[in-house]
């Protein structure tokens, strides 16, 4: 009272304060300063505690989102590691049952850690609860013990100093310590307020993170519960794939069993075709050795057939001069089938060894208007002329080396001639009854008709025993003609070896090659006898006249040996009825010989 006494009376009526009442105002006043400033720095400390306890629970929540962090990548590759087991159908045993136990004791261990790090963090949680209780009473506790001493002390001072200065100070000292007295319950509503609310505060994070670890637990239950259906299904689908492995591994080895047993079926096969492969190759090889040596034998036959008098015959003199080839065809043409047919003809001709004179109609005129006037206006290249006689194209020249007909074509056969693919061919063959001056009309006929269109050139045109006397081609043309007609020729042999070894129209085994290979060593006896005839023959053709065209070529029969199935004992050569004609219309067997040949039945 006293105090608000001094504040409302004016200053100048203010009675002056004693000195000891000063005092006293002072230490008040430093009191003030002094819980003001014990208030600041309990307030700091109250902030700091709760910056330590904000820090430790940030911490406590790192180490937390850690635990879960690792708990999540610890799940995760409990999951890799299932799908990597669920995936693994190609293990063994052995190792998906150390996956799938290896599996489990992980699961086991993050339950174990899960349930470990809920426990710390509880106690953890508790700990610093009850550490924040504690610490904050008792600082609290100290600060007002603190604060009592020095209100004590200086109440006990203050009281001293009434004492001395009488009644009127215990009002004010009472009024101080109802002030001080307010002061400190409002500090301890306050500080209760605040507890209260850093409690709460603290409460409701520790209940939040007990909500969260509640649901992480739910959460790691599922994903535990969904892993053990995934385990079983996947034992259950392991079960199955080791059935079908089983299954498939009996397969597998009933199919090898199987395998081994076709196998030896097939290895025994393989022998005995091995066995009958050696014994055809060396089957084969005598057979090639006997070709060989018949190939040998014709060589030598053509040899000597090219070194006889025939070649005289084709001498290249005035009185038998050879007809000239001449193909006409352009050299400048862009044509590929003109180009083609020009080459193709060029070979065949340089194969049969026949000399030709290529005229080229693009650089001459007078060829070309030569070559038109011959053939009647027909332009189409190239065209063959033989003695200057046009023969025909190169499709017509193709037919006749496909039917063997080249000699008439060129004009070198002046008995036989040239049958066209359009053509009725020209009969000079003899009847069944017909005479022997019907036939040598038919072949006076047939040289006619055979002759040259120009026949001024020096070519004479005789026919002596239906053998022209103008040369037909080169000497081994012709002597390779006459070979082949002849007994001793391959070509009549091959066909003997076909009917063999009965010669009566039958298939001959293989057995009778043997057989044929012995007879065929007559062949080189009958050589000499055969060159000297046909040498005789052509001479004569040459020098004598046509009556006198009887000559013996070999064809006639000897007498068989061991085959007694031939007809009458007596084995013949078999030629075939368009040979027979050739070789009658060209003189080397005679009507005579032809009927003795049929009555003996060697045809």
């Amino acid at each position: 009272m006293q105090l608000e006494e001094m504040t409302v009376v004016p200053e100048h009526e203010r009675k002056p304060i004693p000195s000891d009442v000063q005092e006293i105002l002072k230490e008040m006043e430093d009191l003030r300063a002094q819980f003001k400033e014990a208030k600041v720095q309990h307030e700091k400390k109250l902030e700091e505690l709760a910056a330590e306890r904000t820090a430790e629970l940030a911490k406590i929540n790192e180490t937390h989102e850690v635990a879960m962090n690792e708990l999540t990548r610890e799940r995760d590759s409990g999951v890799v590691t299932f799908k990597a087991l669920q995936e693994s159908s190609a293990l063994s045993d052995r190792e998906r049952t150390e996956k799938i136990a290896e599996l489990e004791n992980q699961i086991e261990d993050l339950k174990k850690t899960h349930a470990e790090l809920i426990e710390q963090h509880a106690i953890a949680l508790e700990d610093l609860r009850k550490e924040l209780e504690s610490t904050w009473t008792a600082r609290l506790e100290t600060r007002i013990s603190e604060l009592e001493e020095v209100r004590e002390e200086a109440l006990a001072a203050a009281e001293a100093k009434l004492q001395k200065t009488g009644v009127s100070k215990e009002v004010e000292i009472k009024t101080l310590k109802d002030s001080f007295t307010e002061k400190m319950q409002a500090l301890e509503h306050e500080q209760e307020d605040r507890e209260v609310k850093l409690t709460s505060a603290h409460e409701q994070e520790i209940q939040d993170w007990k909500d969260q670890l509640t649901r992480a637990t739910e959460d790691h239950r599922e994903t535990m519960d969904q892993m053990q259906i995934q385990l079983k299904d996947v034992r259950t689908q392991l079960k199955k794939k080791d059935e079908a492995l089983e299954e498939t591994l009996q397969a597998k080895q009933e199919v090898e069993s199987e395998f081994d047993q076709y196998r030896s079926e097939m290895k025994e096969q393989m022998d005995s075709f091995r066995t009958e492969l050696e014994a055809i190759q060396k089957l084969l090889m005598d057979k090639e050795a006997e070709a060989r040596e018949l190939e040998n034998k014709v060589q030598e036959l053509t040899d000597d057939l090219e070194n006889t008098s025939i070649s005289s015959m084709l001498k290249n003199t005035k009185k038998y001069k050879v007809k000239e080839i001449h193909i006409y065809g352009s050299t400048v043409s862009g044509n590929l089938q003109i180009k083609r047919a020009q080459q193709s003809i060029s070979d065949t001709l340089e194969q049969l060894e026949i000399s030709y004179d290529f005229v080229d109609i693009s650089s001459s005129e007078d060829s070309k208007r030569y070559m038109r006037r011959k053939n009647g206006g027909d332009t189409r290249l190239p065209q063959i002329f033989s003695g200057g006689e046009y023969r025909g194209t190169h499709e017509e020249f193709q037919y006749a080396v496909e039917t063997h007909q080249i000699l008439q074509f060129l004009g070198f056969d002046r008995v036989k001639p040239f049958v066209g693919p359009n053509a009725a061919p020209h009969s000079s063959t003899l009847a069944p009854n017909s005479t022997s001056s019907e036939f040598k009309g038919q072949q006076v006929r047939g040289a006619q008709h055979g002759e040259d269109a120009e026949q001024g050139a020096g070519q004479p045109n005789i026919v002596v025993n239906g053998v022209s006397s103008g040369p037909s081609g080169n000497a081994k043309d012709i002597a390779t003609s006459m070979y082949l007609m002849s007994p001793g020729s391959t070509r009549f042999q091959s066909q003997r070896s076909l009917y063999a070894p009965g010669l009566n129209g039958t298939a001959g085994s293989t057995g009778s090659l043997a057989s044929y290979a012995s007879s065929t060593g007559s062949v080189r006896g009958r050589k000499s006898g055969f060159v000297q005839a046909a040498s005789q023959v052509w001479n004569g053709a040459l020098k004598e006249e046509s009556g006198l065209g009887r000559h013996d070529l070999g064809f006639h029969t000897i007498q068989g040996g061991a085959n007694n199935s031939v007809r009458g004992g007596v084995v013949g050569v078999l030629a075939d009825d368009d040979e027979l004609d050739e070789l009658f219309e060209q003189g080397a067997v005679t009507e005579a010989e032809l009927e003795a040949m049929l009555a003996s039945g060697a045809l």
